[in-house]
């Protein structure tokens, strides 16, 4: 993604990025040559674009004064904000932006996981297919705001999509477990009516979620936490990371009220379904 270099310190730059002396530029630049919104960078779909916004003192690329004109900016190139008394730029990398956190004290960055999600000590950030940004703390999911606590979130433009045309209801699902013997490994798969099923894979995060689909099916009943981590073989910690990931992977598939796939009581869980909209099979 792209990078730039500021008097030693390096940032990653999101799609559009301003620059001056005015919050929230990227680089707040306190020089008296510096305008307070004195340029624009931002991401043209397959570029980088540079444009003076009528600074008094001029923006600068490779030492020649821009004009009214935007101007593609590449990786190795110096961008003078004021003149040669101002303040330079350097692009280390023109990749295409990513999303990140940065911390608005320290500065500290932090990008994407392997699974695409921003991990911040204020909770997880995620987009959606349709471009929209989420927030989990603990259980709970919630549209992902620009700030979360002293960290701001840095993304590419947001193309709304188009979640109001979806039919998919989790009402309306059909669950299937598919189970192998002696292995707490399990493939989740969710039916709708006249439409392609929706296979989530197989992964050992779906365990805890299968035991609670077996529980409401058996008995219609809520389980305690601890309970249902004892069952599960694996510590609190690591009950609640993974029901969230079968939370995300369900919202994240664009079904309407998806990440009611299970309920949280005061220390108690249970399968977002009633029992009768559960099978499991046990596979070789």
């Amino acid at each position: 993604m792209a990078t730039v270099r500021l008097l030693g310190q390096q940032r990653n730059v999101p799609a559009f990025a301003s620059l001056g002396r005015r919050e929230p530029s990227l680089f707040v630049l306190d020089h008296a040559s510096v305008s307070r919104e004195h340029a624009l960078l931002y991401w043209s779909g397959s570029s980088w674009v540079l444009r003076d916004l009528n600074s008094r003192n001029g923006t600068w690329l490779d030492g020649k004064r821009m004009g009214k004109k935007d101007e593609i900016v590449r990786r190795g190139q110096v961008i003078s904000l004021g003149g040669a008394d101002g303040q330079d730029l350097v692009v280390v990398d023109d990749g295409p932006p990513r999303p990140f956190a940065v911390h608005a004290e320290t500065g500290e960055e932090i990008g994407e996981n392997d699974e695409g999600v921003i991990v911040t000590p204020e909770g997880s950030l995620w987009q959606d297919p349709a471009g929209a940004w989420f927030v989990q703390r603990g259980d709970v999911i919630a549209p992902a705001p620009q700030r979360l606590g002293a960290w701001a979130l840095w993304v590419p433009e947001h193309r709304p999509g188009t979640v109001e045309t979806l039919t998919r209801h989790l009402s309306d699902a059909q669950v299937r477990f598919e189970v192998r013997a002696h292995r707490e490994i399990v493939r989740m798969v969710i039916r709708f009516p006249e439409e392609d099923a929706l296979d989530f894979g197989e992964y050992e995060h779906h365990w805890p979620l299968y035991l609670l689909a077996m529980e409401r099916r058996r008995s219609d009943a809520w389980m305690s936490a601890d309970r249902l981590a004892l069952r599960a073989a694996i510590s609190r910690k690591t009950l609640d990371v993974y029901l969230g990931r079968c939370r995300r992977c369900v919202t994240l598939a664009h079904i309407i009220g998806g990440d009611g796939i299970y309920e949280v009581g005061t220390g108690e869980r249970r399968f977002g379904l009633p029992g009768d909209r559960v099978e499991d099979v046990l596979v070789e």
